[in-house]
């Protein structure tokens, strides 16, 4: 990331700017991006739930191998 989030940065701020002037204007397309806020931080709660389930599954995975433990 050699300064690729910079761009990002701006466009929101400027969005951000944007959608505070207009007002009342903006109020739905404001309550729709909230609404997919709350969509990805319940989609990254589900991916943080599972994370351990499958690291338990890769470690058994990888602990059941034939050869895997040597005495």
């Amino acid at each position: 990331m050699n300064g690729e989030i910079l761009p990002v940065v701006f466009i929101a701020v400027l969005t951000g700017c944007a959608l505070a002037r207009a007002g009342r204007a903006s109020e739905q397309l404001i309550v729709v991006i909230e609404q997919v806020s709350d969509l990805f931080f319940k989609m990254v709660g589900f991916l943080m739930y599972l994370a351990p389930i499958g690291a338990f599954g890769a470690m058994a995975f990888t602990i059941g191998k034939p050869g895997a433990v040597h005495n």
